[in-house]
């Protein structure tokens, strides 16, 4: 009887030991299957972040592409602008300058009455011991600068054009190169020069 009772409870004991370590066993492959559920979450979500950020550089591209087209574009449509621009102003200048020009031949000269008339000038010059050096550039500029102020009428930037246009000549007759008598009347040398080839084609 009592070793009845003893295998009893020994089965019991192994029974419950086995439902114990299936109860185990399932609890591990559970768990096992859960971890591997989030994996799978997980690797989908990266997945779908990869493709959402493929999609975004994609669309970023396209978007960067279509605004170095536009730019490009506007470049050259201002190109073509500021072209169309200096050929239509090139007309117009030369017209102005046509005008000036007209207004500067229509005035009447003057009498040879004053020491700014360029014979009249060099005899006052030799007559000061200038001839010796009157050949070198430096001076050259400095009788420039000496018939500019017997002229009497303040600095040439006070002048109008006109009255700068009138002394080209004259400075020319006195051996000045085009550079010094730029300088000298405050004009631009392009300016200069545009001015004596159309009194010359005139």
């Amino acid at each position: 009887m009592d070793f009845g009772l003893i295998l009893a409870g020994l089965g019991i004991f192994l029974m419950a030991g086995g439902i114990l370590q299936f109860s185990k066993q399932n609890r591990k492959k559970e768990e096992e299957l859960i971890e591997a559920v989030e994996i799978d979450r997980k690797l989908l979500e990266a997945k779908l972040v990869k493709r959402d950020m493929e999609e975004l550089l994609k669309v970023a591209t396209l978007q960067s592409e279509e605004i170095v087209t536009k730019i490009q574009r506007e470049v050259e449509q201002a190109k073509t602008n500021l072209a169309h621009q200096e050929h239509n102003k090139l007309p117009v200048e030369k017209e102005v300058v046509n005008k000036k020009v007209e207004v500067v031949s229509s005035v009447p000269q003057k009498v040879a009455s004053r020491p700014y008339y360029i014979e009249e000038y060099r005899q006052q010059l030799e007559g000061k011991n200038y001839s010796k050096s009157k050949n070198s550039p430096q001076s050259l500029y400095q009788q420039g600068e000496e018939y500019i102020r017997l002229l009497d009428k303040g600095t040439p930037q006070n002048w109008s054009k006109n009255e700068r246009y009138e002394q080209i000549p004259v400075l020319r007759q006195m051996g000045i190169q085009d550079r010094e008598i730029a300088q000298l009347l405050h004009i631009g040398l392009g300016e200069l020069q545009l001015i004596s080839e159309l009194r010359r084609r005139a």
